[in-house]
């Protein structure tokens, strides 16, 4: 049931399957693909996202980022090697 809606016309559909927790990392690796931003966001903030989609939304638009930098569950080898800020970067303090 899930490919079928992953592949379903409306984003609207396809950003509420993004955000179900029960979503297979199949259909999860297909959404983070997505052409809709909103349908990556949704995703980014699903709690049960893999390591490896996690890491394909590293590499998403900066929105995309910030929206997963907020997910409580990413994986330490996500959060310090692919959202952190580079070595002597300036922050903001």
């Amino acid at each position: 049931m899930q490919s079928k809606l992953c592949n379903d016309q409306d984003a609207n559909v396809r950003k509420s399957l993004a955000s179900n927790k029960n979503i297979t990392e199949e259909t999860q690796l297909i959404l983070a693909k997505d052409s809709s931003f909103w349908v990556r966001e949704a995703l980014a903030l699903n709690s049960v996202i893999t390591e490896r989609v996690q890491l394909i939304l590293c590499e998403d638009e900066q929105n995309v980022r910030i929206t997963l930098a907020g997910n409580g569950n990413l994986t330490r080898a996500v959060q310090f090697n692919h959202l952190s800020p580079p070595r002597g970067a300036a922050t903001l303090s």
